[in-house]
């Protein structure tokens, strides 16, 4: 559903590879999670393998990850701009 959000397309049918790509994108969900349990993390509960501010996107044709970041929003009431522009 985000995927479709972010691309503009409407919904398709099911493709064949829906399945492998849910369970392998479960498995980097879980892998980043236990890092950061065992502490491998950093300092602080830093998130592990930079993806903090960012998303982890698995590219067809050759399923290599790739790091995407995200800026704060200006307007989001969460603070993370106002962070961002402090240092």
């Amino acid at each position: 559903a985000m995927l479709a959000q972010l691309t503009g397309r409407a919904r398709r049918a099911a493709d064949p590879l829906d399945g492998p790509l849910a369970l392998l994108t479960a498995a980097v969900a879980a892998l980043s999670v236990l890092t950061f349990l065992d502490g491998a993390g950093g300092v602080g509960g830093e998130v592990p393998g930079g993806v903090r501010d960012a998303c982890l996107e698995l590219r067809l044709p050759d399923w290599k990850l790739r790091r995407r970041s995200w800026p704060p929003h200006p307007r989001c009431r969460c603070g993370a701009a106002r962070q961002a522009r402090a240092g």
